[in-house]
């Protein structure tokens, strides 16, 4: 997590933004490094769409200080997906007591899973399922 503490959820940072709007003017004004950081620890969890949507921020600014947080590996599977081929390192998965995947396509649509307690997944057909999807 970053500088932005526990503020890591969307409503607490959605309330956040609101009074930091209300008061300093919203539109127009620069919104504060902290204010972000705590914007892309949102993105983190909750996906870009879903955190620029909640907290009414642009999805393209959010991506961007996303990806400059040293989300690299992020983005990349990100364009490997884009390209249609997806490669995960095993030897870097670590099992957790939780764990979400989300999936991004072409157009727009999201899969979002949340994994509890799992020793293994297949995450590779996951994807392969929801990229080829009938749409």
């Amino acid at each position: 997590m970053s500088g932005a503490g526990a503020g890591s959820d969307l409503i607490g940072v959605g309330r956040r933004l609101e009074r930091w709007r209300r008061a300093h003017g919203g539109r127009g004004r620069r919104i504060p490094a902290q204010l972000w950081a705590a914007a892309v620890d949102v993105a983190r969890v909750e996906g870009v769409e879903a955190a620029a949507h909640g907290l009414r921020m642009s999805r393209a600014g959010l991506q961007r200080r996303l990806a400059a947080a040293g989300d690299a590996s992020e983005t990349q599977a990100l364009d490997a997906v884009r390209g249609g081929f997806v490669e995960i390192d095993t030897g870097v998965l670590r099992v957790a007591a939780r764990a979400v995947v989300q999936l991004h396509s072409r157009d727009g649509e999201q899969l979002r899973v949340e994994l509890y307690e799992v020793d293994s997944f297949d995450v590779a057909a996951l994807a392969r399922v929801f990229l080829s999807r009938g749409r």
